[in-house]
């Protein structure tokens, strides 16, 4: 199931994260979920807050997953498992060079991460 439940400024989404969290837990909507997925490890944190508020361990019960900021994940207790995006210098310059006609590449109109060259570990840090 996904929720959308965007955070309002100036809340941060640390506490939006939380009491939405803490919503969901009362009214028994993640009773069978496996996992819960945010956006940010900010928001990871409030979840995870709140899961620990009503006893539920993670990840023993239920796991947390973000995009990104792989130096923050860890530094969580329990940590945060993250899908980490890929460097994306390597990509901006291969841009750059077809649009400059240096490396002009015609068969490519549209880039895209290709993940096929990426192993496992690199895209998926569990925490």
């Amino acid at each position: 199931m996904a929720w959308d439940n965007r955070v309002t400024p100036p809340e941060p989404s640390f506490f939006h994260a939380l009491h939405y969290a803490d919503q969901l837990v009362r009214a028994g909507k993640l009773d069978e979920a496996d996992a819960i997925f945010c956006t940010s490890v900010e928001a990871s944190r409030g979840v995870i807050r709140a899961l620990a508020d009503h006893g539920i361990r993670v990840p023993e019960d239920i796991a947390v997953v973000s995009f990104g900021s792989p130096e923050q994940a860890c530094f969580n207790t329990p940590s945060i498992t993250i899908v980490n995006t890929p460097d994306l210098m390597p990509l901006v310059s291969k841009i750059y060079e077809h649009y400059l006609g240096i490396h002009p590449a015609p068969e490519r109109l549209y880039y895209r991460f290709e993940l096929e060259e990426l192993s496992p570990e690199e895209v998926l840090w569990i925490g």
